[in-house]
């Protein structure tokens, strides 16, 4: 698992509640893949946010800029290495 960090840059829909979200995820972007990730929830228990397929990725300052094939543009960010003892 990776400790990410989650920003929205340009979206095509409404459906995030914060441009920032902080979680983790099992993988990193990868092209023709959802990106999928989990945090603690807003109100309650688990956030699941996923992405529509990746179709581009920029590597910036460590960073992963992700283009998706809705149009919307995001930056992964990794918090943390991965979490020692556990598949990524």
């Amino acid at each position: 698992m990776y400790k990410v960090k989650f920003t929205k840059v340009r979206n095509t829909h409404d459906r995030l509640r914060t441009d920032i979200i902080e979680g983790e995820a099992e993988s990193l972007p990868t092209i023709g893949k959802c990106f999928e990730m989990v945090s603690v929830g807003l109100d309650f228990g688990l956030r699941y946010i996923n992405t529509s397929v990746v179709k581009h990725i920029e590597e910036i300052n460590n960073q992963y800029q992700i283009h998706t094939e809705s149009g919307s543009v995001y930056m992964v960010e990794i918090v943390n290495p991965p979490i020692p003892n556990e598949e990524n």
